[in-house]
């Protein structure tokens, strides 16, 4: 019983934040709304960190990251992955992750162009 209370509170919670971000895109000139986790001490100057993006489904919308992050704190806290950040871009309902032919949805303008150099 002593073993198990030392061993537990020797186990660091994995903290980190998942918050909503909007950026105007420099390209587009238009608001991307998007979520991202970021792991602890994530301002720390010279550590740089693998980044996961999560796209998701037809019919799915950004918010739906939620569902992935609780994983990724697991994998990170278990050591199967180790401190990352991780983005949800919303890929809109039907856009396959494709600029549309008229450019009126410029959704992979805005996560590879966009998202992923302000990243």
């Amino acid at each position: 019983m002593i073993l198990l209370v030392f061993v537990l509170s020797a186990v660091k919670p994995v903290q980190g934040e998942l918050k909503t971000t909007t950026i105007t895109g420099k390209i587009s000139g238009k608001k991307i709304t998007f979520d991202i986790y970021v792991p602890e001490n994530y301002r720390k100057k010279g550590v740089g960190y693998p980044v996961i993006y999560s796209l998701h489904g037809r019919g799915g919308i950004y918010q739906n990251g939620g569902a992935f992050h609780p994983p990724i704190k697991k994998a990170i806290a278990d050591g199967v992955l180790p401190p990352v950040i991780a983005v949800y871009p919303d890929g809109t309902k039907n856009s396959w992750y494709a600029d549309s032919k008229d450019r009126t949805i410029l959704i992979e303008t805005h996560i590879i162009r966009e998202i992923i150099p302000w990243i």
